[in-house]
């Protein structure tokens, strides 16, 4: 999988160019222990609190600019709106990010190919049973 040390000082170098600061991040010994025995139940709990957190941040934000989501998402793809290297720390963050989801993915289907790689079934004809007392062709 992709470094993901990488990926995290790209978004810490991103969060810089932005003037965002992110505090130390802190993780017990026993969140690093239950993540090498596999357990990764704290580490998702964890995720879904924050996207949760931004989700409400991003409607306040919606409501703050009196914009939509499109038209912040069109703001946000304008490099004319941003400084040159933040511009480029912008593109370096969605170019790990592609890959490092692209490998997860890989990773989670190799892990489970019944999830990935289901089969389709066909549907069968169905054939009508005849009525009580008819006779068939």
């Amino acid at each position: 999988m992709a470094d993901e040390g990488g990926l995290e000082k790209t978004l810490l170098d991103l969060l810089r160019q932005f003037d965002v600061d992110v505090g130390p991040i802190e993780e017990s010994e026993e969140e690093r222990a239950s993540l090498r025995h596999g357990d990764y139940s704290s580490l998702i709990n964890k995720a879904e609190q924050k996207l949760s957190d931004l989700n409400a941040r991003e409607e306040e934000i919606l409501k703050e600019t009196n914009m939509t989501r499109r038209e912040i998402e069109d703001y946000a793809e304008n490099p004319d709106n941003f400084t040159p290297e933040q511009w480029a720390a912008l593109g370096r963050f969605k170019q790990q990010m592609a890959t490092f989801r692209q490998e997860t993915d890989a990773a989670l289907n190799k892990a489970s190919p019944q999830a990935g790689g289901k089969k389709v079934l066909k549907k069968r004809k169905h054939r009508p049973v005849p009525k009580k007392g008819w006779i068939s062709l």
